[in-house]
């Protein structure tokens, strides 16, 4: 389920990139609570024990993306 929203997401990043105007504030929000969300899950399901603790590397970089993001708005 969540692929299936993590699609649909991509497709309005993608449209967002190929215009050739600004980004649009409305697609920004939709990346940072992405990668919230994401950083959520994988920090959450490495707690459980229901994935391995190398997810939290993932869940590093994508902090970092988050940074990023914040810092471009």
């Amino acid at each position: 389920m969540s692929s299936a929203l993590l699609f649909a997401s991509s497709l309005v990043f993608l449209y967002s990139a190929l215009r050739e105007d600004a980004v649009p504030i409305e697609t920004m929000i939709l990346a940072i609570a992405n990668c919230l969300a994401l950083i959520m899950v994988d920090v959450i399901f490495v707690v459980r024990k229901i994935i391995s603790r190398v997810y939290l590397l993932d869940a590093l970089l994508e902090s970092v993306l988050l940074g990023a993001l914040i810092f471009l708005i």
